[in-house]
């Protein structure tokens, strides 16, 4: 079983799932979406997630059913927590945006153009 510095993906259907820290991980590496602290992708994509887990020195734990498990460590090398601090930052940041964007598409028109105005001023 892995430690908590280690990406644990479970295979679900046609599908590998991450929850809570390691959803936030993905979301750092992948840009993939997080939905009540779950992250998923297609098994079609295991090959690039692993290459890029691969790369960027990240452990990673796969279960893909009750019998096949899979892994990699990096040992000291390890840079999940590093990933997962910078992940985290980042996800506060894109949900912040996201709740603006959400939040203008319900201003009537001329609210919009004094958002459009305002920005304007800082780019």
């Amino acid at each position: 079983m892995p430690d908590e510095q280690t990406l644990f993906l479970r295979k679900v259907g046609g599908f590998y799932h991450a929850f809570d820290e390691d959803a936030i991980l993905l979301f750092s590496l992948f840009r993939y979406r997080i939905n009540n602290g779950k992250s998923g992708f297609p098994v079609g994509s295991i090959d690039k997630v692993k290459n890029t887990l691969q790369e960027e020195k990240v452990n990673y734990f796969l279960k893909i059913d009750e019998e096949e498990e899979e892994s990699m460590s990096f040992k000291e090398e390890n840079r999940y927590l590093e990933i997962y601090n910078k992940g985290k930052e980042e996800y506060r940041d894109f949900h912040k945006k996201e709740k603006v964007t959400e939040r203008i598409f319900t201003l009537k028109e001329e609210q919009v153009d004094e958002v459009i105005k305002l920005v304007q001023t800082f780019i």
